[in-house]
């Protein structure tokens, strides 16, 4: 249920922006979700989350510590030194982007970062296409679903972008069928000593 409430909040906020749901299956009733969360409140959950705000960074302890974390490159390494890590530089991406609204540097930087996750990471070699957590060879690792997936899916919120939110969506479902695929592999291996 965690996962379905992390893209429920997504798809509220794009019932919001949009105002229609999402066409996208979740594997769960999300018409009936949408219907009792919207059904609750007196008005949208957040009518101010969507497009981003401009914020002062000053204001906010989050955004005023930021631009000393976000170092601006090329490549993998777009908001940062990922150490060959493709969603640590992403895990800055949301502040980048709530940073673009006052200062245009940050915006490409963005937008960059996205392009890399999407164009040119690496995919891990299943059905799925899950991006690679590593830049020089192709790993899932458990971190990078709270790292570049939320990203991906704040920018397309932000940007109205419905077939990129549909992707960050995907990628976390990726990552959680191969592990979950590993997971009933390590159990066969434990029970039976072999795979």
């Amino acid at each position: 249920m965690r996962n379905g409430i992390w893209f429920t909040s997504l798809a509220l906020a794009f019932r919001c922006t949009l105002g229609t749901p999402l066409a996208l299956d979740t594997g769960w009733d999300i018409f009936a979700v949408t219907y009792i969360a919207e059904s609750l409140p007196s008005h949208c959950w957040d009518p101010n989350s969507f497009p981003a705000q401009v914020i002062d960074p000053q204001r906010v302890k989050g955004l005023a510590y930021a631009p000393n974390k976000i170092v601006l490159g090329t490549g993998a390494n777009v908001l940062g030194d990922g150490n060959e890590a493709v969603g640590d530089p992403a895990s800055l991406g949301m502040y980048a982007w709530l940073l673009s609204k006052t200062n245009d540097t940050y915006e490409q930087a963005s937008v960059e970062q996205i392009q890399y996750l999407l164009e040119q990471a690496q995919r891990y070699q299943n059905e799925s296409g899950a991006i690679s957590q590593r830049v020089d060879v192709a790993e899932l690792w458990a971190d990078f679903m709270y790292m570049a997936p939320p990203f991906i899916a704040y920018y397309a919120a932000d940007t109205a972008n419905e077939s990129l939110l549909e992707e960050s969506y995907k990628q976390r479902a990726y990552y959680r069928e191969s592990f979950n695929l590993s997971l009933s592999r390590m159990s066969r291996t434990a029970a039976y000593g072999r795979i």
